[in-house]
């Protein structure tokens, strides 16, 4: 029998203007399929005459349930269904209004499944799609057909996405250029949007120009693979479009389409994909829809004039509010179907809410859909039957290295324990971090701007007093990690290239190295950056750091956008000398002071501008004057330090025996 697409496209011709629905299909069978149709109807005591009259009032007016059973045929019948899986799922569905117009007709739906058994299709629909679409092997062997496997149900979690899919639609049907890019972020739902496009196509739900088009992805890592030698890697794409010419109507697909720039260009040969689909594309007998970011399109696709303008770029933006909801809920069943456990709606949205707050360098949907299903084993594996807001943040945890504070007095009172915890660690310095859980909890209790760090800081004091012991005590007492720190010594980066070490460099080749800054944002994105000695590093390392101060983001060599709201930004500097420094304590009030004191008071950042540029210092949240540290400063650490080294030979089982105050007086001594 016809398969379902045929019928589909037989429908649109016999029924113009009609929105096509099971009985358009049930009768256009009738027609084209006769003879058959009437062998599997013999045994149910129906003809096909009585058929057409039972059906055509009902195709009037087509209602949703129509279309459903459509939706369910291409659904049960794993690969492409055809007229004879539609007869069965009218078998199926004894209630449905066309099961009982055929049962009212004289209909009986046990000789129907006797007439169906007969003449049950030999060697299943998968082998007989092969066969036919033998026209499709060369796109097949590097790639597959979106068309296909959205008949056989593989995207109907996908939820719509009407504005975008309006969009493309609008750019393929277009006499020039009617050949997207869709440029966005990994994670936006590029391959998905194409996927969705692929499942109306399907299901009818497009303008009729497009009616009966199928969409090919072809991989470009698979058509490249193995061609050595000049000349193979252009017979292989030749053949695929001549493939793509003889499946038409058909639409090809190239996720990372950057790719095409360069691509199997063996060594002295001057032509590449780019070249062969420009020649393809000047023909008008191609049209393609491509994927990549929107970096990467800029830097390749628009670097060659000749290709740019045969294409119109779509930019997708993340997708949030109500659009993200939907999506997820399409995700939902999936999920709860592979993980065996229950998603309410509110979990979807705190899910979507967290997502956004704890992993800023991620992209939605992509990012609230990992959460959920990475979750979901986190419910399972604690026995549990639905998904909670506990098993979200315990994943976040270990996605992030270390432990969520969320807005609230709850977070209040952690920082104050946290502030304790360091004086205990950090010996004459409580006055500083007194200062900087002030602003930790000023910015976590959204007082502050939002679009702000954790809270930024530059540490000024003279050599060994605990800037940079600070920088790292807080890192592991706040984010419980030692991956949460990035440690960057800014005499490394005094270079000319100091920046781009730090945000990778413009080389132009794909697959680049990150820089070190902006390679720990993309793996971990919350945490203490400490850059130390930071009047060591070069000017435009300074001007860096302007917008992550400013604006909590910072761009790559690439041109993405990187979030750093989530980090403590920790400055280092011993720009002032001890003498600079001594002089300025002393002439720093003592006590309340009166009026005339306070506004005598010098302003530490005066003695800085002559380091650092005066809009880079007013960026910053606190700066922050280190104690020098004195004899009982100096036991502290002594006897902190002795402590914890002592201890490792108590796990040993070695006892040392000491008398502390003797030995530390001799160590500060030595000291000296």
């Amino acid at each position: 029998m016809m398969s379902l697409l045929e019928l589909i496209r037989k429908a649109e011709q016999a029924f113009p203007g009609k929105r096509i629905a099971a009985t358009h299909l049930l009768l256009v069978l009738a027609e084209e399929e006769e003879k058959e149709l009437a062998g599997i109807l013999a045994p149910s005591g129906l003809t096909v005459e009585r058929f057409r009259e039972a059906l055509s009032p009902l195709s009037e007016e087509p209602v949703k349930e129509d279309q459903d059973l459509v939706t369910e045929c291409w659904k049960h019948s794993k690969g492409s269904p055809t007229g004879w899986h539609l007869l069965s799922a009218i078998l199926a569905n004894p209630g449905h209004r066309i099961t009982q117009a055929l049962v009212e007709a004289g209909m009986d739906l046990e000789g129907l499944k006797r007439g169906l058994d007969r003449h049950k299709p030999q060697g299943g629909p998968i082998e007989r799609v092969k066969e036919k679409a033998a026209q499709g092997s060369e796109l097949l062997k590097y790639g597959r057909d979106l068309t296909q496997e959205a008949a056989g149900g593989a995207f109907d979690d996908l939820s719509p996405r009407p504005k975008q899919l309006k969009r493309l639609i609008q750019i393929l049907l277009r006499k020039e250029r009617p050949n997207p890019v869709l440029t966005g972020p990994a994670g936006v739902g590029k391959t998905a949007l194409v996927e969705l496009l692929a499942r109306e196509l399907v299901h009818g739900e497009v303008p009729e120009k497009l009616r009966g088009t199928r969409v090919f992805e072809i991989s470009m890592g698979k058509l490249v693979a193995g061609t050595m030698y000049r000349g193979q890697f252009e017979a292989r794409l030749e053949a695929v479009l001549k493939a793509l010419r003889e499946a038409e109507p058909a639409i090809l697909f190239i996720d990372e389409f950057h790719l095409v720039w360069g691509a199997g260009r063996a060594e002295g040969a001057p032509i590449d994909a780019a070249n062969i689909l420009k020649r393809e594309l000047n023909r008008g007998q191609l049209r393609i829809i491509g994927a990549t970011t929107s970096e990467e399109y800029h830097r390749y696709i628009k670097r060659d004039p000749a290709l740019d303008r045969r294409f119109t770029e779509l930019p997708l933006e993340e997708p949030s509010g109500k659009l993200l909801l939907e999506i997820l809920k399409g995700k939902r069943e999936g999920l709860e179907e592979h993980h065996g456990v229950r998603i309410p709606d509110a979990i979807l949205a705190k899910a979507a809410e967290l997502a956004d707050l704890h992993l800023p360098n991620k992209h939605q949907p992509a990012k609230t859909i990992d959460l959920l299903d990475t979750s979901a084993v986190q419910a399972v594996s604690r026995g549990g039957e639905e998904l909670t807001e506990k098993d979200l943040l315990k994943t976040l945890e270990d996605m992030t290295g270390g432990p969520l504070l969320p807005p609230g007095e709850e977070t209040r009172r952690q920082l104050l324990e946290l502030g304790e915890r360091l004086k205990r660690k950090i010996i004459g310095q409580d006055e500083a971090i007194d200062k900087v859980v002030a602003t930790l909890i000023y910015r976590r209790q959204r007082l502050g701007e939002a679009e702000r760090n954790m809270g930024s800081f530059l540490f000024i004091g003279n050599t060994g007093v605990g800037k940079t012991e600070l920088a790292r005590t807080l890192a592991r007492e706040l984010f419980k990690s030692e991956q949460a720190l990035l440690h960057l010594d800014m005499a490394e980066y005094k270079g000319g290239d100091g920046v781009h070490k730090l945000i990778g460099f413009p080389t132009g080749l794909p697959g680049g190295e990150a820089g070190v800054l902006t390679g720990w944002l993309y793996r971990h994105g919350t945490g203490v950056i400490l850059f130390d000695e930071i009047e060591k590093a070069h000017r435009e390392v300074h001007h860096l750091l302007l917008g992550m101060l400013d604006r909590g983001r910072i761009r790559d060599a690439r041109g993405e956008e990187l979030d750093t709201r989530q980090c403590v930004i920790i400055l280092t500097s011993n720009a002032l000398s001890p003498e600079a420094l001594e002089r300025y304590r002393k002439r720093q009030p003592l006590g309340f002071g009166t009026e005339e004191e306070a506004e005598s008071k010098p302003d530490i950042s005066e003695l800085l501008a002559e380091s650092f540029p005066r809009e880079f210092l007013g960026r910053l949240d606190e700066i922050i004057l280190f104690n020098d540290l004195g004899d009982e400063e100096l036991k502290g650490i002594l006897k902190l330090k002795l402590r914890e080294g002592l201890s490792r030979f108590e796990l040993e089982g070695v006892r040392v025996e000491y008398e502390e105050d003797r030995l530390l007086d001799h160590l500060l001594h030595a000291l000296k």
